[in-house]
């Protein structure tokens, strides 16, 4: 049914509108095409004259008033004047909910009048009310959406937070990590940059050294750096291999002018980028695993340091390695495809995640990159210097 499609579609546009005390009506055409009598007489007299007496069954007033109205002017007909109706309006999303009652139209999934409270604690909150951040908001779990309410009244209170972090927000009976995996959400809903007004943690990363020479001397093995420490690390590399697991860092055999450093995620390792004696490095090179988050942050990487490469990042490395293929997680809830589009990826790359990331079946859409330590160690090591 028409109306019933459009309340599905729009029902959060009308809730926005009527908070802002604006109208919102719906319109459905009944019998699309049919402008005259000759039309009816021509294709339709078979179903003519019962489809209007099922209208009139319903009873539904033909003017317009408080509530859903069915427009039906006159037409002719055999020579005959008699109501047609053409059109079904409905001056609000209650009354186009009320129509559905009576026409059948099934429900609409979503808890109206809920959805019209959240919309009037966004409103009130001075949030940003727009039918995308509406349905945001209701489709968070509750507790999610109480948390929400005390982030944006503690945010209204305080337009300068610039000497907290993230975690260290004093919204009361917050979790420390809601924040960071609720951000965009804020930040649509406020209109502010919480992560550029926020305290920033200094970039830190943990790092070994795999140098044969360096390790020789008796040296330390694994070393710690944060931006604006006074020490240097204990060379200045040829190569910088970034990796996401700890056993690769702390387990990688040696390799001349190398060190390796464990990124930490997507967001941690763009912050790497930023490392002066990364970016002094001859080349620096990523290897995380074959899989949907492996390739973001390669692709976050590349973008905050060009000329990042990779190893054992391309297809033909994941069809020589597909033995070692997962479809499901470490629970064994199966992995899902990813819709994210990544630009920074060589064509190569591309091709890899195209096989692990798609919509539909896949052989496999994981490969841990600890089960290649040998075959990275040869790939580093084959590469130009």
């Amino acid at each position: 049914m028409k109306l019933a499609g459009q309340v599905k579609s729009k029902w959060a546009a009308a809730v926005c509108a009527e908070t802002r005390g604006e109208e919102y009506p719906f319109q459905v055409s009944l019998r699309p095409n049919v402008t005259s009598g000759a039309i009816v007489e021509r294709d339709l007299m078979d179903s003519w004259g019962e489809w209007r007496s099922e209208w009139r069954r319903l009873g539904m007033p033909t003017e317009a008033g408080a509530g859903a109205w069915v427009n039906s002017p006159e037409i002719s007909v055999r020579r005959q004047r008699v109501a047609a109706p053409m059109s079904l309006h409905a001056p609000d999303l209650a009354s186009a909910e009320a129509a559905l009652a009576v026409l059948g139209g099934g429900p609409v999934m979503v808890d109206i009048e809920a959805a019209k409270e959240i919309a009037r604690r966004m409103h009130a909150a001075g949030a940003l009310l727009t039918p995308g951040t509406l349905k945001k908001v209701v489709g968070l779990p509750e507790t999610d959406r109480e948390a929400l309410w005390r982030v944006l009244g503690f945010l209204a209170e305080h337009p300068d937070v610039s000497h907290w972090s993230a975690r260290q927000l004093p919204v009361p009976h917050l979790h420390t990590k809601w924040l960071d995996t609720n951000m965009s959400l804020v930040n649509g809903l406020t209109g502010r940059d919480l992560a550029g007004e926020l305290r920033k943690r200094p970039t830190a990363v943990h790092l070994t050294y795999v140098d044969p020479t360096y390790r020789a001397k008796g040296g330390r093995r694994h070393d710690a750096w944060t931006a604006g420490d006074d020490h240097d690390i204990a060379y200045q590399p040829q190569t910088v291999l970034v990796v996401e697991n700890r056993d690769c860092r702390v387990f990688f055999p040696e390799l001349a002018g190398t060190v390796v450093v464990e990124g930490g995620g997507a967001a941690a390792t763009a912050l790497v980028a930023e490392i002066p004696w990364v970016r002094d490095a001859q080349r620096v090179v990523y290897w995380g695993d074959m899989d949907a988050d492996g390739y973001a942050i390669l692709d976050r990487f590349r973008a905050a340091l060009p000329e990042v490469s990779s190893i054992l990042m391309d297809a033909v490395a994941m069809n020589r390695h597909a033995e070692h293929g997962v479809l499901d997680d470490k629970d064994g809830k199966p992995l899902k495809p990813s819709e994210r589009k990544l630009r920074e990826l060589t064509e190569d790359e591309r091709a890899a995640y195209d096989m692990i990331a798609t919509a539909g079946p896949a052989t496999f859409r994981r490969i841990e990159q600890e089960k290649l330590l040998d075959e990275a160690m040869a790939a580093l090591s084959s590469l130009p210097r």
